[in-house]
């Protein structure tokens, strides 16, 4: 059996060491923590899988890791690929060398701690206990009474602000929030003012200028 795990948002924003972790195949997106435009995937594969897959017949084309790693020993794609997307990573991937990936890291924890401690502060309490918190889709649960379309409806038309709501089960009793890519402590305090204020709008006492605080608290260290 092989461990795949799908790292789709946290690639550049969060640790993921996949041989410590013992992990075979891991899976991102280009358009999260990268900071690039959508449309490329990003694959790693262990040693073990390799082996696996030279040794059985190839069971589809486009996926075929045994003839990805044979033209990438080239410099080459097997199929013809979106150059613009491949230029798009080289200069998100430059970005993130240049600022170093442990600051990278490090800025999205502290922008996470200040969105969840700010959402606490109204009374959006984290969906996900803090051991399993992810630091790059911040998600929080809705006070009672809340309207899911009401307010990111709201967010999105007075304060061009746009949260992402839940799935399945969790459709109207959650949003998200992406934390991703680029860290700047003005973009953390848009984003919780505007949250804020549609509370408020919509009939939910917020105290902005104390909700303000605690995230500048955190953000201080940004």
């Amino acid at each position: 059996a092989f461990t795949v795990v799908d790292a789709i948002s946290i690639l550049g924003g969060d640790e993921l060491p996949q041989d410590e972790w013992g992990i075979d195949v891991v899976i991102a997106g280009s358009q999260k923590c990268i900071a690039m435009p959508p449309g490329l995937t990003l694959v790693s594969v262990s040693d073990r899988v390799m082996e696996y897959v030279r040794g059985s017949p190839p069971i589809t084309t486009y996926f075929d890791f045994a003839k990805q790693e044979d033209f990438l020993k080239k410099n080459e794609t097997p199929f013809t690929p979106a150059i613009p997307l491949f230029y798009a990573l080289e200069v998100a991937l430059e970005e993130v060398l240049n600022e170093g990936l442990e600051e990278r890291i490090r800025k999205h924890r502290i922008a996470a701690r200040a969105f969840y401690k700010a959402l606490s502060f109204m009374g959006l309490e984290p969906f996900v206990e803090e051991r399993f918190r992810s630091n790059v889709v911040i998600t929080a649960k809705y006070r009672e009474g809340m309207d899911d379309k009401s307010f990111r409806g709201t967010l999105n038309k007075k304060f061009d602000v746009v949260v992402a709501g839940g799935f399945g089960d969790l459709k109207g009793k959650i949003f998200r929030i992406g934390n991703m890519g680029a860290i700047y402590p003005s973009k953390v305090i848009r984003t919780l003012s505007a949250i804020g204020n549609v509370m408020n709008l919509l009939g939910f006492k917020v105290d902005l200028s104390e909700m303000l605080k605690v995230a500048e608290e955190e953000l201080s260290e940004l």
